[in-house]
């Protein structure tokens, strides 16, 4: 994934940046947007930036299909098995195994989402996981 964005701070190797996302960008979930269209996310300089410099960024496919999976490939699987299990074992407490299915789902898919936002904290703070500014426009 390649985009372009204005470094707006600089602190050590980290640069701050802005970004005008594209439509495939936004769907992403690895920027945070603050409220305006525009995204800020960190990325690792690799090309000597300077505040106000336009960047090129990218991700590895790789770990891009990686974050991908964890955003929403995890809460789904759980949800799939939070079905299939009330489901199966619904008649242990005798109560509609439908709903029972379906309560169970999103439980599971709710602690996903909870696994998803702890992964990424403690992702975001090894240098292999977070974007790349390769060179200065």
């Amino acid at each position: 994934m390649v985009e372009f964005g204005k470094v707006i701070d600089k602190k050590g190797n980290i640069l701050k940046i802005e970004l005008n996302p594209t439509s495939t960008c936004k769907t992403c979930g690895l920027c945070h947007s603050e409220g305006t269209y525009n995204f800020y996310l960190d990325a690792l300089d690799n090309c000597n930036a300077k505040v106000g410099d336009i960047v090129v960024i990218e991700i590895e496919r790789k770990k891009y299909y990686k974050a991908l999976f964890l955003i929403y490939g995890l809460p789904l699987t759980l949800f799939i098995i939070g079905v299939i299990l009330g489901y199966l074992f619904n008649h242990k407490i005798h109560f509609d195994h439908q709903l029972f299915g379906l309560i169970l789902g999103f439980l599971l898919m709710a602690l996903g989402y909870i696994l998803v936002r702890f992964l990424d904290r403690k992702l975001s703070k090894k240098q292999q996981y977070i974007m790349v500014a390769k060179k200065v426009v």
